[in-house]
């Protein structure tokens, strides 16, 4: 557990409805989590969405991010060369690059936007590969942002109103890469971006997969969402996207995730009112995870961790007296 004041019981919590069928009838699937903190983890009976409901109320997640987050998350405050060694946000960077180039999305780009950059290890590998592209990114952290601005050369916002009174937006590529399941009102920022857009541009997204989800370290404050295949391209068309290609992939240093390219384009409406397999399927993982919550308890403890170095710290140490 990070060492930190927040207190997620004292907080203002509240109800709030579906961002992909604007319903109100939740089911809770689970109250457990990775920091203990009694997060209720819920699905939408009507699509069947999976996220955090009631939720903290949007200052409060404001005011997380802003002292508590990289407590949690980061360990550091101010970025540098060690942590982007440590974490491996190198080689981090180089896979979705990679996953672009394949997909062609830079083909034919000039200016493309990095939304929640971080410390900007995605967008000096892209400078590298193609110093042609114009680059701009928002990071709400002070800290890694002003970071950003010179490990990656390029124009970082402090956020989307400040970009869009400045930049002359119209980019062929938006990346939202691991961020968009930390969003309040993930359906409203999609908007938002998409009038970002040129004409033929698209949204490069990347999530975890809650198919893929084991265990309550899944579950967690940073995460609001847990999309599935179903619910991203709903949240997708919902949003007034065409959802062009999509599919499960296995990033490093990541869990199982979801990518996907979304555009503009002529756009299909998504049938709010269709039954979703997310509940047959993926609604009972997650009632397990619940269940099991206990080994993941057990496994995260320091008593635990001590006693599991013991046998590891003494066979060295005789692997080393015959060597």
């Amino acid at each position: 557990m990070p060492n930190t004041e927040f207190d997620y019981q004292s907080i203002e919590l509240e109800q709030v409805t579906c961002p992909i069928c604007n319903s109100a009838d939740f089911e809770q699937l689970a109250t457990v989590d990775r920091y203990h903190m009694g997060i209720s983890t819920s699905g939408c009976r009507h699509c069947g969405l999976i996220m955090t409901n009631p939720r903290p109320v949007v200052t409060a997640m404001d005011n997380f991010y802003r002292y508590n987050y990289r407590d949690y998350y980061e360990s550091v405050d101010v970025p540098d060369a060690a942590y982007i060694k440590k974490i491996q946000k190198d080689v981090r960077a180089r896979y979705p690059t990679d996953c672009l180039e394949r997909a062609g999305a830079l083909e034919n780009a000039s200016r493309i936007l990095d939304y929640g950059c971080g410390e900007g290890s995605l967008l000096r590998e892209l400078a590298t590969r193609h110093p042609q592209l114009t680059r701009e990114a928002v990071e709400l952290g002070e800290t890694f942002r002003a970071f950003a601005r010179e490990y990656g050369s390029c124009t970082v916002y402090p956020d989307l109103e400040s970009m869009q009174a400045t930049s002359q937006g119209n980019y062929d590529l938006i990346i939202v890469n691991h961020v968009l399941e930390h969003i309040m009102r993930p359906n409203q920022l999609l908007a938002e971006l998409g009038k970002l857009l040129s004409e033929a541009g698209q949204i490069y997204i990347d999530v975890p997969a809650v198919e893929g989800y084991r265990s309550v370290a899944s579950l967690h404050i940073g995460h609001m969402y847990h999309f599935s295949v179903h619910s991203l391209s709903a949240l997708a068309t919902t949003s007034g996207f065409r959802v062009e290609s999509i599919k499960h992939h296995q990033p490093p240093n990541h869990p199982v995730s979801t990518h996907c390219f979304i555009s503009r384009q002529t756009v299909k409406p998504y049938p709010a009112d269709a039954d979703s397999d997310d509940r047959e399927t993926i609604w009972p993982n997650i009632r397990n995870i619940e269940r099991n919550a206990w080994k993941f308890r057990i496994t995260s403890s320091t008593m635990y961790k001590a006693v599991m170095y013991i046998p590891r710290r003494v066979a060295g140490l005789v692997s080393r007296k015959h060597t």
